[in-house]
């Protein structure tokens, strides 16, 4: 694993949890991102990873879009809209990978959102981290997406993105001024939002620290790093908002990388077994003919 170290330690924790449930080993070391950044950086982490003999490299922010890039760019034809965050060392040729940020978050999501409201989500950030909420919503049967980023055209780059994509419907939100106000209501009010993701760029820190008039029945997922006084999500807390926190989302992350390495290993011995499956069919008639030769010599 490699990344921002406050996003990998409950990542960490899930996958060692989940492994002795399992009564299965589990190899687990933390990489230094370095500081030089860069794709050519990354090609020589995955190189260096690879040589230490393990199967998979996880990339948590700030890591995981610069990953994305380089497994579009090996293969012949790619999904731009896919992120990656875990990159499989076994394979040789075009890299793959996987996306277990987006899975994971989407089963966090999918328990949190159980009885609550979610017909129209405001998703606050322009990155790889508010592409993956997106992702992890259309996913859960999301109609209606509001994108909201300081960079404006970060935002309208992702609404069409997911437009194009999936058909749904997004819209920009310029300014974050009086979105909600004491005579917004469920039914009310034209639009209405039922909840917000927050989801800053790492290199952001906390993002937006704070909305007037956040208060139930709106939700908020706050995605900012564990490490980071998110404003916003001792807000949410304070007013008695549903809180969705980051850790809890790291730790369904790290279940669904366990689930790929498992998965990972099962088709390595379903690829074995079927390579060998033709020369155990082939043993009999080798040995019969081996036989009628003794007998006519």
């Amino acid at each position: 694993m490699t990344g921002h170290g406050a996003i990998l330690s409950p990542i960490g924790s899930s996958l060692e949890i989940e492994a002795a449930r399992r009564r299965m080993r589990l190899r687990l070391r933390r990489f230094d991102q370095g500081a030089r950044g860069g794709r050519a950086h990354l090609r020589a982490l995955i190189e260096a990873v690879r040589s230490e003999g393990f199967d998979l490299l996880h990339c948590a922010d700030p890591l995981r879009r610069e990953l994305t890039e380089l497994i579009h760019d090996s293969a012949v034809i790619a999904d731009r809209s896919q992120l990656y965050d875990t990159v499989y060392l076994d394979e040789t040729g075009s890299l793959q990978g996987y996306d277990a940020g987006t899975l994971g978050l989407q089963d966090a999501l999918q328990d949190f959102l159980k009885d609550r409201a979610a017909e129209h989500v405001l998703i606050l950030g322009g990155g790889s981290e508010a592409q993956s909420a997106a992702l992890a919503l259309v996913g859960l049967g999301v109609k209606r997406l509001t994108f909201h980023d300081p960079d404006l055209s970060q935002a309208a780059s992702l609404a069409n993105l997911m437009q194009q994509r999936d058909g749904i419907r997004c819209t920009l939100l310029a300014s974050l001024e009086g979105v909600f106000h004491e005579f917004s209501r469920p039914g009310m009010t034209r639009g209405w939002i039922d909840g917000v993701i927050h989801a800053p760029a790492q290199e952001r820190g906390a993002g937006v620290h704070g909305i007037q008039q956040l208060a139930p029945p709106l939700w908020l997922a706050d995605l900012a790093p564990p490490d980071t006084a998110s404003g916003l999500g001792r807000q949410a807390r304070a007013e008695g908002c549903a809180l969705l926190t980051a850790e809890e989302t790291c730790r369904h992350r790290g279940t669904r990388l366990l689930t790929c390495a498992l998965q990972r290993e099962a088709d390595r011995a379903a690829t074995s077994a079927a390579e060998i499956a033709p020369e155990r069919a082939a043993e009999p008639s080798r040995t019969m003919a081996a036989q009628e030769a003794l007998r006519s010599g």
